[in-house]
């Protein structure tokens, strides 16, 4: 896997000055002029051996500080996952098609600068079959609540079977991306304790119209809120969105402007001064004609097809980025 990479790092092509044989699945991301700790390199290329993907990225001291695996071949263990100690100095973390366990992310809380988790499409329980982590398995995240700035549960299908519910889990004040697979009302809960909140993925929701008017009080800086509903959604529920002053962009995945309700559901948006941009993801055909009215309307605002936009800038100034977001980690500013 290799990538474009700005003049400011260089992408490893071969690593044969430190003795090791490189994976195809890894892809190395290292400020030019730094070679990587030895120790912690080692414990990447266990991991590249097992997995399709791995993509790292490393401080221009060499250390570990982004890692990101995917496919399971035959995937990372709960022993390999204990080489997370020998990254000390790691920041965010996405594994997908992996299983941990309740130990390996209890090791995360270790490492003083860790601010971001990414599980995704989580590997199968070998005993029960189901695509889900051990009991209570959340409450290992839980002394990193007042540090962790990123959240992403996706394409987690049956993670919820195991967690704690929301109303056992702390306060999250730095938390500032959250993603969440399914659920409805009782995320509530959770966006009460998430009052920093920037950037909120929902995926396979069940939220109703009235759920979403409680998201003004409950998420007063989000800026970017993504959605992939569940069911039908009554449209009634881009009302309360016009009243949260800092939303500026509104994503729907899989979900197409006719089931907004078309023009009549879309209209309300016209009155949204701080709405930048409307993104369609994964959805097309369809009548579209509602767009163009909306864009007739307000000139001003951004239509995308296929993402979600720029990125967010979080509260210290840093660009907010999903941990699996690997392209983004070759910006300079990022």
């Amino acid at each position: 896997m290799k990538k474009f990479i700005p003049a400011a790092f260089v992408l490893i092509a071969s690593m044969a000055a430190l003795g090791a044989e490189v994976p195809d699945s890894l892809n190395e991301i290292l400020p030019e002029g730094t070679t990587p700790q030895l120790l912690q390199r080692q414990a990447v290329l266990e991991w590249a051996t097992v997995v399709d993907e791995c993509n790292v990225m490393y401080d221009v001291e060499g250390n570990v500080v982004r890692i990101s695996v995917k496919g399971a071949a035959p995937g990372v263990d709960a022993e390999l996952f204990r080489d997370l100690r020998r990254w000390p100095e790691l920041q965010t973390l996405h594994v997908r098609h992996q299983r941990p366990t309740r130990e390996s992310l209890s090791l995360l809380v270790q490492l003083p600068k860790f601010e971001g988790l990414c599980l995704m499409n989580i590997g199968e329980d070998p005993e029960t079959g189901k695509r889900s982590l051990e009991q209570g398995f959340a409450a290992e995240l839980f002394p990193l609540a007042p540090r962790l700035r990123n959240l992403d549960l996706v394409h987690t299908f049956g993670y919820r079977l195991n967690q704690p519910p929301f109303d056992q889990w702390p306060e999250f004040p730095a938390l500032e991306r959250l993603v969440l697979e399914g659920g409805g009302a009782k995320n509530l809960e959770l966006f009460a304790k998430t009052p920093a909140l920037r950037v909120l993925g929902l995926h396979r929701t069940s939220l109703t119209a009235e759920d979403f008017a409680r998201f003004p009080e409950l998420l007063p800086n989000l800026k970017v809120l993504m959605i992939k509903p569940r069911r039908e959604l009554d449209p009634s529920f881009l009302v309360p969105l016009t009243q949260m002053p800092h939303l500026e962009t509104l994503a729907f995945h899989h979900w197409t402007p006719e089931k907004l309700g078309g023009w009549e559901g879309l209209q309300v948006l016209v009155n949204m001064p701080q709405l930048k941009r409307i993104v369609f993801g994964g959805s097309q055909g369809g009548d579209r004609s509602s767009l163009e009215q909306l864009l007739e309307a307000r000139p001003d605002l951004e239509i995308i097809s296929g993402n979600y936009g720029p990125p967010v800038t979080g509260s210290d100034g840093r660009l907010l980025y999903s941990p699996r977001d690997v392209d983004a980690w070759t910006l300079p500013e990022g």
